[in-house]
């Protein structure tokens, strides 16, 4: 999208059986790299039934946000499922804010999202289900989402389920999200991290009522 001084909603779209293969090139299903003065809703997307394969360094970008917005993002109610993704060292991102540095958000907030029935074939590439970096915000929520039947293959990488590296000013809560079945290999360099929040928040910092189940995680 282009740069816009109102809102954005992107919102009940469906992307449904495709097969897409490349070498270094990514996918990207949703991306946003406009200027939003307002606010950023993405909200009731589904996708399912993807198959992305990429022979060296191509990855996978199911919501993808990098704009600078002086409002509120919103990415809730959006599903993925049945999806097969390989590459030898590109990424797999489900939900990813990347906010222009320079810019600011107010409010963040990820809230019931759903993934479910996902492979990921690759020896280096890291896996994110959702993930909030490189810029400030007021407030980030991230709360009642699901990650369910997730596989990946990957031994030298880490793999976050909910990971946050934003500036928080006011508050952070990470609550009430459910992690069940997940299947990879653990060594030095690829750790597992279900929730990690590096990110300083100068008021308060909350992550509860998560449930984490179901790990299969070989050395």
């Amino acid at each position: 999208t282009g740069n816009n001084s109102g809102s954005l909603i992107i919102a009940n779209n469906t992307f449904s059986n495709q097969l897409l293969t490349a070498s270094t090139a990514s996918a990207f299903v949703i991306y946003n790299s406009g200027i939003i003065s307002n606010s950023i809703t993405i909200n009731g997307n589904v996708i399912s039934g993807f198959t992305h394969s990429a022979s060296t360094s191509g990855g996978f970008f199911g919501l993808y946000n990098n704009a600078a917005s002086s409002g509120n993002l919103q990415m809730s109610s959006n599903s993925f499922s049945n999806l097969a993704l390989s590459s030898i060292t590109g990424p797999a991102y489900m939900l990813y804010n990347r906010a222009a540095v320079a810019g600011t958000i107010s409010d963040l907030s990820f809230s019931n999202n759903q993934v479910a029935s996902l492979d990921f074939t690759t020896s280096t590439g890291p896996f994110y289900g959702i993930n909030n970096t490189g810029t400030a915000f007021s407030n980030l929520s991230v709360a009642g989402n699901s990650f369910v039947d997730i596989a990946t293959t990957a031994t030298a990488s880490p793999r976050y389920m909910i990971f946050n590296n934003g500036l928080g000013a006011t508050a952070i809560n990470i609550s009430t999200n459910q992690l069940t079945n997940f299947t990879s290999t653990l060594n030095t360099t690829g750790l597992y991290y279900g929730i990690l929040n590096s990110g300083a928040c100068a008021g308060n910092l909350n992550i509860d009522a998560n449930t984490i189940t179901n790990l299969n995680l070989t050395a």
